[in-house]
């Protein structure tokens, strides 16, 4: 069996995240064997971080209430950096949740993922 890339793809962009969570559709996994994920968070003109979650299902009706995995993006001001993390085997419906962890900054979240796919 071979494995390979498949072309990147665009997860919903969130925009207007502040202090309440948004979450993203959701990224049908069922057939890949590794998935990569990037992040951007445009942070012009903001200084609270954001925090990045990620909510697992396995039949993309319910998902956890408790996120699988939490992360808070530094926010250098103005510098939009991507963020880059990994999902292994195993993961089958995954939705990414973005919320401000200040009380003053809205930010657009992009995301995109590749998945690692037999041929």
């Amino acid at each position: 069996m071979a494995l390979t890339w498949a072309a990147e793809q665009s997860i919903t962009q969130l925009t207007t995240v502040n202090q309440t969570e948004q979450t993203s559709t959701a990224l049908d996994l069922t057939a890949s064997y590794w998935t990569k994920v990037q992040v951007t968070v445009n942070s012009s003109g903001t200084t609270d971080n954001c925090i990045i979650r990620v909510y697992r299902s396995l039949d993309d009706s319910v998902y956890d209430d408790i996120a699988s995995a939490e992360f808070e993006v530094v926010i250098p001001d103005t510098n939009d950096t991507p963020y880059t993390f990994d999902l292994g085997p195993g993961e089958r419906y995954v939705k990414l949740g973005a919320e401000s962890a200040g009380a003053t900054d809205t930010y657009t979240v992009d995301a995109d993922y590749q998945r690692l796919t037999s041929v």
